[in-house]
């Protein structure tokens, strides 16, 4: 088992003996990297042009050395022995299993060093490397630095609203991120109702010269549109945009900083004391309604609320009605709503429309989750798993992999994007 480490040989004395094909082509990559090169052997082609000592190897010609490079094809355990005996790392170009070094094909793009061996096969380093080379230049691999805060693109996308305001909450909410890292790139895409569609917002930051995206879903859960829409565009991304690398990461879900946004917009609404009802959009997954349950009882624990109930304003149950009036069986004349969205617009919305059907019940309705520090960070912490691919989702209870009764086509179907009007 070998370990690759990369060495600066620069000004180094390294000992090359043999001025064969492979002793010639591998002093010349070594005086190439800035090493003291000095070659031994007997003969040498005249076009060598590094230093040469014309004769038979001898043992003391290691001394003061950092590497040996024994390339002789015939005396190459000799010198071995040699380098052996003075604690010096010896390369055997004879027998690839008894060396110490092996000296790897290399491929360089840019700022980028890529070493391959290959056993003791170099023809199957070098085609290797020459793949990977050409890999670097057309931009079929990823070349773009990885770091928090580097050059990968910040791609929020939210679902879009035809109320204005919902996409000025995302793109405040995508500055105060950027403030949070100097140098962060940050650009907005939407699902539905508003533009760019993630297709046009992709292939504008790919005509701007960048290489590298990070898409994060400005959604509180894992639901269809991170499943299926946002994760299909990103796929028909990829494809249609083979240069780019392109990072997925997850939604919000029941994160702690949410909940605490959460508790804050209910305290800003007066709502001390009383029982609460988060109200969501509502799913036909029910992984993703299963997530807003959590979120709510999170909600409970971190607070002086009696209780925290859970309400969807489509797609499925329990409706602002049920709850509200489940709470008035009760006894409860006063209920405090949680409007569980990202910022303003027809859902949030329906919450008072719902609400004001249910007679006897006075509502506190706090605002939605909006533009906050609190939650740049979470959309920030989102981005750096997607950098680093530490990701943390459950996809144990997803409907496209759990046959639900009623739901069973849905498992393992293709995923298939929402049609945008931009596209």
């Amino acid at each position: 088992m070998s370990l690759p480490i990369h060495l600066d040989l620069r000004g180094k004395r390294v000992l090359v003996v043999g001025a064969g094909p492979v002793g010639v082509r591998r002093a010349r990559l070594l005086a190439a990297e800035g090493a003291d090169v000095l070659v031994v052997a007997p003969d040498a082609p005249p076009d060598l042009e590094l230093p040469l000592a014309r004769r038979a190897f001898r043992a003391e010609d290691a001394d003061g050395c950092w590497l040996v490079l024994a390339c002789t094809g015939v005396i190459d355990g000799e010198v071995a022995a040699a380098c052996a005996a003075r604690g010096i790392w010896c390369g055997r170009a004879d027998d690839a299993a008894r060396s110490e070094v092996w000296v790897p094909a290399v491929a360089r793009h840019e700022d980028i060093v890529v070493s391959v061996t290959a056993g003791a096969d170099p023809r199957r380093a070098v085609a290797l490397r020459d793949a990977i080379g050409r890999g670097l230049e057309s931009g079929s691999l990823p070349t773009a630095r990885v770091r928090p805060g580097g050059s990968s693109v910040l791609l929020g996308v939210a679902h879009g609203s035809r109320n204005a305001g919902a996409q000025e909450v995302v793109r405040s909410l995508l500055a105060r991120t950027a403030q949070l890292r100097p140098g962060l790139v940050t650009a907005d895409a939407y699902i539905d109702n508003a533009s760019p569609s993630i297709q046009h917002a992709v292939a504008q930051l790919a005509v701007a010269g960048h290489r590298d995206i990070t898409v994060v879903p400005l959604l509180l859960s894992a639901a269809s549109h991170s499943k299926t829409d946002v994760a299909a565009s990103v796929q028909g991304a990829r494809v249609e945009h083979p240069g780019l690398l392109l990072r997925y990461a997850r939604p919000f879900g029941s994160d702690p900083i949410v909940v605490e946004v959460l508790a804050q917009r209910l305290a800003e609404a007066g709502a001390h004391d009383l029982p609460v009802v988060l109200v969501a959009g509502g799913s036909r997954d029910p992984d993703a309604n299963a997530g807003v349950a959590a979120t709510a009882r999170l909600l409970l624990e971190r607070s002086a609320f009696p209780s925290v109930d859970i309400a969807f304003v489509s797609t499925t149950a329990p409706s602002v009605v049920q709850a509200l009036e489940g709470l008035r069986a009760q006894g409860h004349s006063k209920v405090a709503l949680s409007r569980f969205f990202l910022g303003p617009g027809y859902l949030p919305r329906q919450v008072l429309v719902q609400a004001a059907e249910v007679a006897g019940v006075e509502v506190v309705v706090s605002e939605p989750l909006g533009d906050s520090e609190l939650l740049a960070r979470v959309v920030l912490a989102r981005y750096d798993e997607g950098l680093t691919g530490g990701i943390r989702m459950n996809c144990d209870a997803c409907m496209y992999r759990i046959a639900y009764p009623g739901r069973e086509r849905d498992v393992g179907a293709p995923q298939v994007p929402h049609t945008h009007p931009d596209d």
